[in-house]
């Protein structure tokens, strides 16, 4: 056993390095001095002689073990090293997801199949375990502090002994389960016969689990209150301190915790203002519907409200808003309505609505052939020729429709909207308040995309695109703590082209990884341009389409250009965005936990905006999660917005995550974000993507806004 400390005043954090390498040691040593730590490294057979010493770090080499649960286990026997972060150095994915990687005590673990270890990754996995200890110990607290909270307060609560046959519950479980003052409290079977049938049996399931096996249990439950209101009530059960078999309960009302997260699964389907799918759920939707082979015909209306921007500028994005709102159930009267669209039986031959965003509007019609399709779309323009009133005005904003037709126009979703959408434009281009119907000639207004497409090549080549950053604001100090790398692309020819427009292009040709390659090597050369200006605490994010994550060796050209740019991987930020769930979550999730392993950072970015976000948070590896714009933008006078928005952070939070806000414009927001507890904000509020130099100036002046 060897001891790499040198004792002094002020006593570095010591990391215990368990291995049977004796070679490591040293070299350990060296690689974690550099940080700060001091180690002491033993085998595993010297834990016994470890036992008066407490670790504040353990990093554990069970690459050799054919045992690594018994390992970790003597750990946990450890009375010093018990609840230290590990991080554990597994040969391959397979150790390491068979062992237990949590939170308590907090465990990570680094893949090391080479004999040189990769001591950026672990320095960096060192420094985010110890961030984790330091969460798990205030979130401790909190729970402490819940728990008096629930005492003072008289919060509902029971207790059991099923040996002895007593029972005892406080006057709050008659407000909880029978809103009755008078309820007796002395019997068990009093208990259990106000519980709905269904929760009864889940109850006595508990009690017989706990009293076989101790632990915990818990379940939840409806009940309706006097006046027919519905509550949720979440009950949980734990064995008593001590020897018996006595129990204890607590039921607790989570009715709105319940009803927030049930807002989340909405957001995350349906569009918060008007209720229709959101883009990514209608196209999902579209293209099982385009699969079944029940549904011999399908229309597509792609509708475009005219004047929106108008009211947006007279009476404000409120007066806005509630024509968008009109517009939804206008349109859904109208389908309603319709002859063409009779009561249909079966969920697949019903019409679906979806918004995908701005004024665009898309209906999904199950049986239709061109000609009924097109009557349902005058039918539409000439409803909307109807004016709407707004804040007392009459507006009148009349619909662009067009018409696309399954398998005649195209029996894949993508292509099928694409062809709607250009027939809506050809309505637009004669006027509006009108609909069209694709046909091949249409494609002229592709042209477009396909000049963007050629001269997108050449850009890459010429050196027309550039790098911008827009600065990212810690709310709590005011700080500047990190940048997000946005590409622009100045076109001679085309002029200034959106990143909108030639991204999804580049990624449907196959460029989408030379963009990328391009992203994130300027984004680690412009790291060291920053840090020779001093600025050697900023995190660069980068943003990564799912396309580009499953492109083949899409990990090793991302490791090789940040060794070439001798970057700090720990200051590089992957930015995915919830479509990533169409490649399959296991995979993107494998590839994220290998960047993650190499010391990167993941995040989420436009949380909110796509069909699986939940699922998403619950299966990627991530860091940090990215407020979308839209949540953001009515924050400061929409209370339900708000509402939304605080579980979303309560939800991020409790899972270790920080929470960027992005998109804030207004000191409003600023303000309610920071009450919300949100940790990081972007926006023009701030500033916007700034070139480098520009960049370097906003920080040397110390600019938060």
């Amino acid at each position: 056993m060897s001891d790499s400390a040198d004792m002094e005043e002020s006593q570095p954090l010591t990391v215990w390095v368990l291995t049977v390498q004796e070679a490591l040691w040293p070299e350990a040593a060296d690689a974690l001095g550099m940080a700060g730590y001091a180690t002491v490294a033993a085998h595993w057979d010297d834990l016994a002689e470890l036992e008066a010493s407490r670790p504040d770090l353990v990093l554990v080499d069970l690459r050799d073990d054919e045992e690594p649960e018994k390992m970790l286990g003597q750990l946990d026997d450890h009375p010093g090293a018990a609840r230290a972060p590990r991080l554990v150095l597994a040969s391959s994915a397979s150790q390491a997801d068979a062992l237990e990687i949590g939170l308590d005590p907090p465990t990570d673990f680094v893949l090391a199949q080479e004999v040189s270890l990769p001591w950026d990754a672990i320095r960096a996995r060192l420094r985010r375990l110890l961030g984790l200890q330091l969460r798990a110990r205030e979130v401790r607290h909190e729970w402490e502090l819940a728990d008096c909270a629930r005492e003072l307060t008289g919060a509902a609560a029971w207790s059991l002994d099923p040996e002895q046959g007593t029972y005892t519950c406080s006057a709050e479980i008659a407000r909880q389960l029978d809103h009755r003052a008078d309820w007796p409290e002395e019997q068990w079977s009093e208990l259990l016969d106000h519980l709905p049938v269904e929760a009864r049996a889940d109850m006595r399931r508990a009690v017989t689990r706990i009293a076989e096996k101790g632990g915990t249990a818990s379940f939840e439950h409806a009940i309706e209150v006097p006046g027919g209101e519905r509550r949720v009530l979440l009950h949980r059960l734990r064995r008593l301190a001590g020897e018996g078999s006595a129990l204890v309960g607590a039921v607790l009302d989570v009715t709105e915790e319940r009803e927030s997260f049930h807002r989340l699964q909405q957001l995350a389907h349906f569009d918060s203002l008007t209720g229709l799918m959101t883009r990514y759920h209608f196209l999902t939707h579209l293209a099982k519907a385009l699969a079944d082979e029940t549904v011999h015909s399908l229309a597509i209306l792609f509708l475009d409200l005219d004047g929106l921007k108008r009211v947006n500028d007279s009476l404000g994005h409120r007066g806005g808003d509630v024509l968008l709102r009109q517009t939804a159930e206008r349109l859904r009267a109208v389908l309603r309505a319709a002859p063409e669209l009779p009561n249909l039986a079966t969920e697949s031959e019903r019409p679906v609505l979806g918004r995908l965003g701005g004024d665009e509007f898309i209906a999904s019609l199950p049986g239709l052939d061109r000609g009924a399709a097109s009557r349902v779309a005058e039918a539409l323009v000439e409803a909307f020729r109807e004016p709407f009133q707004v804040s007392g005005k009459r507006i009148n904003a009349t619909v662009s429709v067009g018409v696309a037709v399954a398998p005649h126009d195209a029996g894949i979703a993508d292509e099928l909207v694409r062809h709607a959408d250009a027939a809506m434009y050809e309505a637009k281009r004669r006027g509006g308040d009108c609909r069209d119907v694709y046909r091949g000639e249409l494609d002229r207004h592709h042209s477009r995309r396909r000049e963007v497409r050629e001269r997108l090549r050449h850009a890459l080549v010429a050196g027309e695109l550039e790098m911008h950053y827009q600065p990212r604001i810690q709310l709590r100090s005011g700080r500047l703590v990190g940048i997000e790398a946005l590409m622009r692309w100045e076109s001679p020819e085309l002029g200034r082209v959106s990143p909108a427009e030639f991204v999804p292009i580049a990624e449907e040709t196959g460029l989408i990884d030379r963009l990328g390659s391009f992203a994130i090597e300027q984004a680690c050369h412009d790291l060291r341009r920053l840090d020779q200006a001093g600025l050697t605490d900023l995190r660069v994010s980068v943003n990564v389409s799912g396309a580009q994550l499953m492109e083949q060796g899409y990990g090793s050209k991302l490791f090789s250009a940040i060794q070439a740019a001798e970057a700090e991987p720990s200051r590089i930020e992957l930015e995915v965005t919830e479509s990533v769930a169409l490649y399959g979550l296991q995979d993107v999730a494998g590839l994220l936990r290998e960047v993650r392993n190499a010391g990167l950072y993941v995040s989420l970015d436009d949380f909110g905006t796509g069909y699986s976000s939940l699922s998403v948070l619950l299966d990627l590896p991530l860091d940090c999660l990215k407020l979308d714009q839209s949540l953001v933008r009515d924050l400061h006078m929409n209370p339900d917005a708000a509402s939304v928005v605080r579980a979303m952070i309560l939800l991020a939070h409790s899972l270790g995550l920080t929470v960027v806000a992005e998109g804030v414009t207004e000191e409003a927001q600023e303000q309610l974000l920071r009450e919300l507890d949100c940790d990081e904000v972007q926006g023009f509020r701030f500033a916007p993507a700034l070139p480098l130099p520009k960049l370097i100036e906003f920080a040397s002046q110390g600019k938060s806004r």
